[in-house]
């Protein structure tokens, strides 16, 4: 979100965002601004009790969100009155979100990225996933498959339900001299080198690409992310977490990018990576066949290390292959710019508050 607020200020837009602050983590805010002078975070603090079952058909989960929703609400007396309110995901921020456009009495969006709203159904019921998500005036959804949970499952209106998918800062994520690159971040010039990027659990699959590099001994690795445990072993060059500014340079660094994912909604580290022109080797799931294709991606079933190892293989051997797909996957990833998401974003809103003004007020969360 934070770029995208970024993005919507330079547009025009004038930008608060509503970011509680969860207050088991103390005064650790992150460090980042929100774009020009004229936007403003705003950071209450909640109590959240994270989403577990405390006893059957009672959810915690339920608990944060209602806590979260208090911390936006008491954040939002501090600002103006908004013209939009516009939120990332359903739970809790689109909880919240209803709330204090209701009370402003102004349209009310939500941004849909989930890679499951199963989770929403199990910890809310079904019923009040479907209830607040047809309270919203407008749902913009990142793929085609949650437009089609919000229209078949959740029976919402086909015209209040818009497929915008994330972007990348392509002035930030851009092809760089590999080489070069790697001479400054001080790695083996010769050695051909994955890119993982993604924390380090196994949805992810950070494990089963490093089982995967075990089975090809010549092939190195790049780690980024954070997580409990983090890869180790001789073939890694590097593996922690990296300030969103600093990643480009060290996927730049990589010959590929490997991510065998159980499950996404739109994948920002896959986009990512296709800017930077590095060929997938990437989950054979339709919500990253909706990202990419074969001629960027070689599609490996995400559970199966052998399958992902002679994916890998075979990028390291086809050099033409390779050349190829960079060169598809370098365009198709500069072609998804975030200005263009952001455009068509503020178009949306101003039509829903039927306002070309140039200083439209959103509050996001």
């Amino acid at each position: 979100m934070y770029n995208l607020v970024q993005e919507l200020s330079r547009q025009g837009a004038f930008v608060t965002t509503i970011s509680p602050m969860n207050a088991w983590h103390g005064l650790r805010l992150g460090g980042m601004g929100y774009g020009r002078e004229l936007s403003r975070v705003i950071r209450p603090r909640y109590v959240s009790w994270s989403n577990k079952t405390v006893y059957p058909g009672i959810s915690s989960g339920r608990m944060s969100a209602f806590a979260f929703k208090g911390a936006v609400q008491r954040g939002a007396r501090e600002i103006e009155r908004p013209d939009v309110v516009y939120s990332h995901f359903l739970f809790p921020a689109g909880y919240a979100a209803l709330k204090i456009a209701e009370e402003y009495r102004v349209p009310a969006v939500v941004a849909l990225g989930e890679s499951s709203m199963e989770r929403h159904e199990r910890t809310h019921g079904v019923s009040s996933v479907r209830e607040h998500i047809n309270r919203f005036d407008h749902v913009i959804t990142v793929s085609s498959l949650l437009r089609d949970y919000c229209v078949e499952r959740m029976d919402v209106d086909p015209t209040k339900v818009s497929i915008i998918p994330n972007a990348v800062d392509t002035t930030l994520f851009q092809a760089q001299d590999r080489q070069l690159i790697r001479g400054r971040l001080g790695l083996p010039s010769n050695a051909f080198t994955i890119t993982y990027l993604g924390h380090f659990n196994d949805r992810k699959g950070y494990a089963r690409v490093l089982s995967a590099m075990e089975r090809l001994p010549d092939i190195k690795g790049i780690f980024i992310g954070d997580g409990p445990k983090y890869p180790k072993g001789e073939q890694v060059l590097f593996a922690g977490p990296l300030k969103h500014s600093a990643v480009p340079e060290w996927l730049a660094a990589g010959d590929i990018f490997v991510l065998p994912t159980l499950a996404e909604g739109y994948c920002n580290a896959v986009n990512e990576a296709l800017a930077m022109g590095l060929p997938l080797v990437v989950s054979d799931i339709p919500e990253l066949r909706e990202q990419a294709d074969e001629s960027v991606a070689i599609f490996v079933n995400p559970n199966d290390v052998d399958h992902i190892a002679d994916a890998i293989a075979k990028l390291y051997s086809d050099v033409e292959r390779h050349s190829l797909m960079a060169k598809a996957a370098l365009r198709l990833g500069q072609s998804r710019s975030l200005s263009t998401r952001a455009n068509k974003i503020l178009n949306l809103l101003h039509e829903l508050v039927k306002s070309n003004s140039d200083d439209l007020r959103v509050a996001m969360h």
